[in-house]
């Protein structure tokens, strides 16, 4: 009886071994696929970022709140944020962070990164040189009666 349950310990073992190998390997690729698209972007002190927003309470709500300035790095992947609109400080988490790319002046303090439309202008006149990108919708006279 002792022999069996020595030989059954020691078949089990192995197995428990083998399976702990595979799920290592498992792991291992999964980081892998996982890390294969993933992005590294630093941050510097004073950079101008966005922070996601947590919770929504209506999907038309934006997904991105800012902008911040981060003032400093804190422990681990987190970094201290400015709102530049409030004066207020925040701690937020790089993974939930987006860099603001663009050729803006950031060097402003009181940068605020504004959208500009260019202003509305009416389309050039229809020339030969220059046909109207639309024709005149045709005119046309309904009889709109209602049949009760």
């Amino acid at each position: 009886m002792d022999d069996f349950v020595k030989t059954n310990v020691h078949t089990f073992q192995q197995i428990h071994q083998r399976i702990q190998h595979s799920l290592a390997l498992s792991k291992a690729d999964m980081l892998l696929y996982h890390n294969k698209s993933a992005s590294n972007f630093s941050l510097d002190i004073g950079d101008i970022v966005y922070s996601l927003v947590e919770v929504k309470h209506s999907k038309l709500d934006p997904k991105f709140d800012g902008p911040f300035r981060v003032i400093a790095k804190e422990h681990g992947n987190k970094v201290k944020l400015l709102r530049l609109k409030k004066h207020t400080e925040t701690i937020a988490h790089l993974d939930s962070l987006k860099k603001v790319h663009s050729g803006l002046d950031c060097e402003d303090p009181q940068f605020i990164p504004t959208v500009s439309q260019p202003p509305h202008s009416s389309p050039p006149p229809a020339s030969p040189e220059n046909p109207p990108l639309f024709s005149q919708p045709p005119q046309h006279s309904y009889n709109l009666r209602s049949h009760t």
